[in-house]
């Protein structure tokens, strides 16, 4: 009996965003990424994404960075945002009360869907917020279809 399989990227867009949601899940609880000791704790910083007929707009929340230890690039499709945070040096002479700022490296990595420009993304640092631009490809945006009439 032949049986008619649905590839996952041919789901319908709420399934789609299901299946992303679950692979980043367990992407964090059982895969290291490349460098990252299984022991150490992974900080996810907080992310918006949105989008527009022309663009990606990535926003992370990545305060008292310093720009150059902030690594972006695009593995197999995929935006991956890496980086570390570092805990500020501590003095003998201070007692800390409460410390809710988490601290550690973290990788972030998102799928696209296809038809990105990958050698025009723009990244900006400011305020402690990152912001990624991916332009889509020209295949990739939407196309008006004249309708004519006899």
């Amino acid at each position: 009996m032949a049986h008619s399989l649905i590839p996952f990227t041919d789901l319908p867009r709420p399934l789609n965003r299901l299946r992303q949601e679950m692979d980043r899940l367990f992407d964090r609880m059982f895969v290291a990424d490349e460098g990252f000791d299984g022991g150490e704790m992974l900080v996810s910083p907080h992310m918006n994404i949105s989008e527009t007929d022309k663009e990606y707009e990535v926003s992370v929340e990545l305060p008292g960075m310093d720009p150059k230890d902030i690594n972006i690039e695009f593995r197999e499709g995929d935006l991956c945002i890496s980086g570390e945070t570092k805990r500020e040096e501590e003095t003998g002479d201070k007692t800390y009360h409460r410390v809710e700022r988490h601290y550690g490296r973290f990788c972030r990595r998102l799928s696209l869907a296809t038809g990105v420009d990958q050698d025009k993304v723009q990244a900006e640092y400011k305020q402690g917020i990152l912001k990624v631009i991916v332009p889509k490809s020209e295949r990739a945006m939407p196309k008006r279809i004249e309708v004519k009439s006899e």
